[in-house]
């Protein structure tokens, strides 16, 4: 479907000091684009010549760093998308020095799969070894989903008078 306009309010244009620090050429071609986007399908996406324009890092099919072989890239992609849940997204260089640290947890003879899963089920940012005395703190969730499981089992041989054997 061919879109007659689009919505444009010069005062809201020419009141933006950051669009006012540009030339009067940039502007220019800023309003160029937006007529080229406002012909295109999808509606709104800037396409030349056909072509859709370049991926933003957000959308990379493949991981930003260089994996080694023994990483297997589904336990990867699981510890950069749980980091990016806890609001703790990794840079590049960042990505780099965690598989560094993973490969001397590896060469300490922990399974790297096991340590990206123990992190990710404890809510940890970071990588540790694998059954290490004093390890971190567990997240809030996990403590308060731990306090609570201890308060039933606590009231459960309260109410029935008897002890509570859990089974392993």
């Amino acid at each position: 479907m061919k879109r007659p306009a689009f919505q444009f309010y010069p005062a809201d244009w020419r009141k933006d000091s950051a669009l006012q620090s540009c030339s009067v050429a940039a502007r220019g071609l800023w309003i160029e684009m937006l007529c080229i986007m406002h012909e295109c399908e999808p509606y709104g996406h800037l396409a030349i010549n056909g072509d859709k324009s370049p991926s933003t890092p957000g959308e990379r099919d493949a991981p930003a760093v260089a994996l080694p072989n023994w990483l297997a890239l589904a336990d990867w992609e699981a510890f950069v998308k749980h980091r990016k849940r806890l609001k703790a997204p990794m840079s590049d260089e960042a990505q780099v020095r965690v598989i560094a640290q993973l490969s001397r947890l590896r060469d300490d003879g922990h399974d790297p799969s096991a340590v990206i899963d123990q992190s990710i089920v404890s809510g940890w940012k970071g990588l540790f070894g694998l059954n290490r005395r004093g390890s971190p703190k567990l997240s809030k969730q996990a403590e308060l989903e731990a306090r609570n499981a201890e308060a039933g089992r606590q009231a459960k041989a309260l109410i029935f008078g008897e002890e509570v054997y859990e089974i392993l």
